[in-house]
This record gives structure tokens, sequence and C-alpha cells, in this order.
């Protein structure tokens, strides 16, 4: 009897273990690629976009015209980036990756933040600017140009090859603001316009410690945008002008030949008198504002050929062209007449 239970027992067992007893297995969470090289690319190239993008947003503000972004972009090209311990965490619903990111700023660019800062900040030294543009953020600094924090990210490869990131709580937006705040100082220029006069920096910086007359301008930090984003949010915004109205009615597509024909006398008008400026300036002067008079011409090129085409019609677009570029051009002529005047 005993030896015909026997393979019953065994067999239900076995049919037991196989179904694990009724129960199931939950299914393991997919590993992430939280210790993928092209995580710290992405996180770099965010927050270089994102410093990139604020210098020029502040000096597009600025109208003391105080900083020089390509000084501010250079020196966040610089910066140093590691992604320390990523581990996958699988607590929650989804999956997701943290580890410890510290971005350290170059060394000889931090010192000279710290000098300029009464240019930007006034009185409020440039570890206060830090601290405020980092409190409540989990972000920490070490007061010698080092940020830290436990970064969660999620990153995720398409199909087609391509890599992606999403941070949770918007994880770089203070380490952008504060890396912003922190670079702004040293892009200030070597040579300023300081109440109608040119002062060099080392002059300017006297001035702000012994109470003199400088106006502090500073522009609120922007939350960082994607780098594929760059080349829109980097773009001045276009200006847009119209032909003058007639008896106060709309304004039409079409142009007259002489409103066109006086739009080219006052565009000559203002370049041969911006160009004579430029020649009578003291040679020091001139080599102090070339990358600068280099950008302005460039930005000046590109907004204007936005402003061209708003137009309906080839001679509109001529007529807003040379409009915008004669206004432009007489705001750099009062601009640089502080220069001139500056003896």
């Amino acid at each position: 009897m005993t030896a015909s239970v026997h393979p019953l027992l065994s067999a239900a067992a076995l049919v037991c273990l196989l179904a694990a007893c009724g129960k199931k297995e939950e299914p393991q969470p997919a590993d992430l690629a939280c210790a993928d090289p092209a995580v710290l690319q992405n996180i770099q190239n965010t927050l270089q976009q994102s410093v990139r993008e604020q210098a020029q947003t502040f000096a597009r503000n600025d109208v003391r015209q105080f900083v020089d972004a390509d000084k501010v972009i250079a020196a966040a090209a610089q910066m140093t980036f590691s992604l320390d311990n990523p581990q996958q965490d699988n607590s929650s619903t989804r999956p997701f990756c943290q580890a410890a990111l510290n971005i350290t700023l170059p060394a000889d660019s931090l010192k000279t933040a710290h000098t300029n800062a009464p240019l930007i900040y006034g009185d409020k030294p440039l570890d206060k600017v830090i601290a405020e543009r980092i409190l409540g953020s989990g972000l920490n600094y070490n007061g010698s140009g080092t940020f830290a924090q436990t970064l969660k990210y999620t990153p995720a490869r398409a199909e087609d090859g391509t890599f992606s990131v999403t941070y949770a709580d918007n994880g770089l937006a203070a380490a952008a603001n504060a890396l912003s705040g922190a670079l702004l100082p040293y892009g200030i220029k070597s040579l300023l316009l300081v109440d109608g006069k040119a002062v060099s920096l080392e002059d300017a910086l006297k001035m702000a410690k012994s109470g003199g007359k400088i106006e502090i301008v500073e522009e609120p930090a922007s939350e960082p945008q994607a780098a594929s984003a760059a080349a829109d949010n980097a773009a001045p915004a276009p200006e847009v002008l119209t032909p003058p109205l007639r008896n106060e009615e709309a304004a039409k597509p079409a142009v007259s030949d002489d409103e066109i024909d006086r739009a080219k006398d006052d565009h000559r008008a203002a370049d041969s008198e911006i160009n004579a400026l430029w020649r009578n300036l003291e040679p020091t002067v001139q080599q102090g504002l070339q990358d600068e008079q280099r950008e302005w011409i460039n930005r000046k090129t590109a907004n204007c050929r936005r402003a061209a085409a708003q137009a309906d019609s080839p001679e509109q677009a001529e007529y807003l062209r040379l409009q915008c570029d004669t206004r432009q051009t007489r705001e750099r002529i009062r601009y640089l007449r502080g220069y001139s005047d500056s003896e």
C-alpha cells in the first residue's frame, strides 16, 4: 500500500514545485543604463547650454553692456563634471537612477568672478549670491568652486540609437542658476562705459568699492533649457518694424519708391557717421571694443534679417531691413560717443 502511494505523493510534490504552489513571481524591472557615459555628457551639455543662454540674455538686457557673454561661455566650457556611484532604485513604481553629481568651476575664472562681483551684485558677496540661488534645492556648495547634489534621473535609448535623460524634479535647475550666477562676473569687459565715460575695469572696481555711482543690474536666472533648443533660445527676439501710417489708415504691404529712397539715404548717413566715429577712437579703445563691435554687427545683421522676413513684398522687406539697420546703428553711435568723449 505504501509503495503505491509514494509515487503519487512524489508527482504532487513535483507539480507543486514546478507551479511554485500557485504563486507567481513578480517580473524584475529592466536594468537602466545608470552608468552610461552618455548620461554625464547629457548633464554637461544641458548645464553649459543653460549658462550660455543666461549669459547671452543678461548681456542683451544689460543697458550698461558690462558683460561679454562669450567670456562666460568660455569659462563654462572649462567646468569639470563627475557622476559618482550611479545606482538603480527599484523601490518605487517606476525604477530610476541616482548618483552623486559634482561640478567644479575653473579656479582662475572663479577668482576673477569674486573680484568683479561688485560690478554686478553691488555689496553682496559672490558666495551669498550662490547661497541664495541654491537655497532649498538640495544642491551644496563648498565655497571653493565645487557644487554637489544627489541627482535622480531616468536614461533611455531609443531603437534608432538616440539617447535621452529625464531628470526628476527638474534636478538641474538649481545647478544651472548657481553656475550662471557664479560665472557672470567673470565676463566683465576690460573697458567699460560708466556715466558716459570710458573706464578701465580696475578703475570701475575702485569706484564701486569706494561708493562710486555704479548702476547694478542683476537679471533673474532662467530655467535650463534642452540642448536641442539652443539656437532658438539664444537668438534675440526679432525686431518688427512697419512703414509709417498715412492719414491714420492701416499700413499697406506696398512701400513707395520715395520711402525706400529716404530709408537708403538715412542708412548711408548713419553708416558714414559710425564709421567716422570709429576711426576717431583712440587705438587702445578700438582694441578694447573690437570683439564687442564684431558681435554687435553680427547681431544687428541677424536681427534686421528677421525684421525683413515680416514683409509681404520684396520692396517692404528692403524698407524694413534698412529701417532696422539705421535704428540700431543710431543706437550704437550714441553708445560709442561715450568712448569718444572720454578724454
